[in-house]
């Protein structure tokens, strides 16, 4: 009996030990997407630079760190099924630290609006 036990807990353990921790990965505004993503001081600038680098390396679960400041984006954020993850590993996009807070963005600033001096903007 204490060999079966012993059996399933290296089972266990084996399995715990093969999968690993999820992948960590960083994003901020003023970041460089030529960085490796690993750290604050390597920060990727785009969400799109992540979401590849997690599709490439396929990792079982990944938490992507999206630092406080406005993410513009030029083109829709596309995110399939292949980058949720599993149920016991997930691919998980969350705020860098509680006190910061991300924005994404697709609007386009408009500029050169002056008032026209009858209550209406042109």
């Amino acid at each position: 009996m204490i060999m079966r036990i012993l059996l399933l807990l290296a089972t266990v353990l084996m399995s715990v030990v093969a999968r690993g921790e999820p992948l960590q990965l960083y994003v901020a505004a003023e970041g460089n997407d030529a960085g490796t993503g690993a750290s604050v001081n390597e920060s990727f600038a785009t969400l799109q630079r992540a979401r590849d680098e997690i599709r490439k390396r396929k990792p079982h679960g990944a938490i992507v760190h999206v630092r406080g400041g406005t993410y513009r984006l030029a083109e829709p954020l596309t995110l399939g099924a292949e980058d949720s993850g599993e149920a016991d590993a997930p691919i998980v996009y969350e705020a860098g630290a509680l006190s910061e807070t991300p924005v994404i963005s697709g609007g386009v600033a408009i500029t050169g609006w002056r008032a026209n001096g009858h209550g209406w903007w042109e």
